[in-house]
């Protein structure tokens, strides 16, 4: 990540298709707050056509973003897509603001 610390990144941008798999969750964990928890996870919607696209997980106000975040993960949806179901992500990018 270039020009923005983790502590002041407020959006992280992601291109990515996805087929069959109808929302994507990130959870992230913190240096004071190890682990990911039910509040530390925010959940987009995804377009199930097999098209690239931007998506934008807006973390401004979010409970428990904040400090040193030393953990993302990102979970597809729903979890029991089943075999076959595939997201390709060609990149991730975090902002501020």
């Amino acid at each position: 990540m270039t020009g923005v610390s983790w502590y002041d990144a407020r959006a992280f941008l992601e291109r990515l298709e996805a087929l069959t798999v109808s929302k994507l969750c990130l959870f992230w964990g913190t240096a004071g707050r190890p682990g990911t928890g039910p509040e530390r996870n925010l959940t987009v919607d995804l377009p199930p056509d097999g098209q690239w696209h931007a998506v934008v997980f807006d973390l401004r106000g979010k409970p428990g973003w904040d400090g040193v975040v030393n953990l993302l993960r990102l979970d597809p949806e729903p979890a029991d897509v089943g075999e076959g179901a595939r997201v390709e992500i060609e990149w991730i990018e975090a902002r501020a603001r």
